[in-house]
């Protein structure tokens, strides 16, 4: 069976039978691959990441067209909670997915939300990368989407990762981006171009 013949039946499943979908989710790598999108521009899979995870984030949206926004909210949920990492990662990506497409139920927003915090909580930079990217942009509260822009710098991970970061990022952030670059002068430690220029003030239009 190829990707695509897979990919096909997995949508299929899903659509009719929504609470196998965590079946799907998990066996995605196999079905698809685990291949990196973009390996030159993204080695570590952690901005565009992998063939599954981009199933996975598909089959979501699949979810979301085949349940009401309460039953999706729930799967999510369960989805996640269930899930190894791989799986919440395709749960997150999924939501960025949705998000790009357009506005989401209230239901989904707040079940999103509180996955989005859980994710970064995490130590896992791909799971910490995924939660901050549409979905993050559009719905995280301000203080919060500051810390997981934060994290990705302690993680090593590119700002691309972040969604609407220009549009986002306040005066609040370049103070806490210029801490962090005194501290890691006094530490001799490097200073990447994304932390560098995120402590720059912002311009002004």
């Amino acid at each position: 069976m190829t990707a695509e013949e897979w990919m096909a039946r997995a949508r299929e499943a899903v659509r009719e039978k929504p609470t196998a979908a965590l079946r799907w989710l998990a066996q995605a790598g196999i079905g698809v691959g685990r291949d990196l999108v973009d390996e030159a521009s993204d080695p570590h899979g952690q901005i565009l990441g992998t063939t599954a995870d981009a199933a996975r984030a598909e089959l979501i949206a699949v979810l979301a067209e085949a349940q009401t926004p309460q039953e999706f909210a729930v799967s999510v949920e369960t989805l996640y909670a269930q899930g190894d990492n791989d799986v919440k990662r395709g749960v997150l990506r999924g939501l960025n997915l949705l998000t790009e497409r357009g506005a989401l139920p209230d239901e989904t927003v707040t079940a999103g939300v509180a996955l989005v915090h859980d994710a970064l909580r995490a130590n896992d930079p791909r799971l910490v990368a995924s939660g901050m990217g549409a979905f993050a942009g559009a719905h995280l509260d301000q203080d919060t989407w500051r810390q997981g822009v934060i994290k990705l710098v302690f993680m090593d991970v590119p700002f691309s990762a972040v969604a609407r970061l220009d549009e986002r990022r306040d005066a609040e952030l370049g103070r806490m981006a210029r801490d962090l670059v005194r501290e890691r002068s006094s530490a001799g430690r490097v200073i990447t171009t994304d932390l560098g220029t995120l402590a720059e003030p912002i311009a002004k239009g």
